[in-house]
């Protein structure tokens, strides 16, 4: 129901919308210097909002019959180009991929970078832009606020952590549980007074590593020293 009302959307729809010319919005959304930017950031809002999806002429009716989909795999790297276990993320993804009959369409952003630049439509991939994704992986560290306007336009998984706030799916490591079996094994070696380095309250896998850390070692009964 939702696919077949968004496909109705055109350029006449979204000047009626707004009140303006249907030239006005071809305009904008071929980016003509001749439409002020703050009518076209209205227009191009309000076609994302409606579910605008531009037409490519007479090639459109013969994509409908590619059976193959297409997913956005967008990755937010630290600052210092960290994140060294993403390239084998993406490998997998890849390999995968070729199976399911997929093709990745692969962004990177920087830590420097605005994360809400993601939702300015001139920032996109093309394919993005288009509306022919069927989903978005969001690999490193994106605010719950991005992750939230992106979930309500497209389906979204995060990788390889969890993002406090976004009511997401998450492939990645079960922290909980693998500091319980870290902390374990420490113990097995004879080792009782056992700590914690690398707390950050803005990385939600920080986070669960020590909440993890914490409930091991309460559970084995051994002692915790907040220092």
């Amino acid at each position: 129901m939702t696919i077949e009302m968004e496909r109705k959307v055109n350029q006449k729809t979204i000047a009626e919308h707004l009140h303006v010319s249907v030239a006005t919005v071809s305009k904008a959304l071929r980016g003509r210097p001749d439409v002020s930017l703050a009518t076209r950031r209205q227009i191009e809002q309000a076609a994302e909002e409606l579910g605008y999806r531009r037409q490519r002429g007479r090639r459109q009716p013969r994509s409908r019959s590619i059976k193959c989909r297409l997913v956005g795999v967008f990755v937010r790297r630290p600052i210092d180009g960290g994140a060294k276990n993403v390239p084998t993320y993406l490998d997998g993804m890849s390999r995968l991929s070729v199976q399911q009959n997929v093709s990745l369409v692969v962004q990177e952003w920087k830590y420097t970078d605005d994360p809400l630049t993601v939702l300015d439509r001139r920032r996109q991939p093309p394919a993005m832009r288009e509306g022919v994704l069927s989903g978005l992986a969001l690999g490193g560290e994106w605010p719950a606020e991005t992750i939230d306007a992106l979930g309500r336009r497209h389906q979204v998984v995060l990788f390889p952590q969890n993002v406090m706030g976004a009511d997401v799916d998450v492939v990645g490591m079960d922290n909980l549980t693998v500091m319980l079996q870290i902390v374990e094994h420490l113990q097995q070696l004879g080792h009782r007074r056992i700590g914690f380095v690398g707390r950050c309250g803005a990385m939600a896998w920080a986070s669960e590593r020590f909440a993890g850390y914490v409930n091991a070692v309460d559970r084995l009964g051994l002692p915790y020293n907040p220092a």
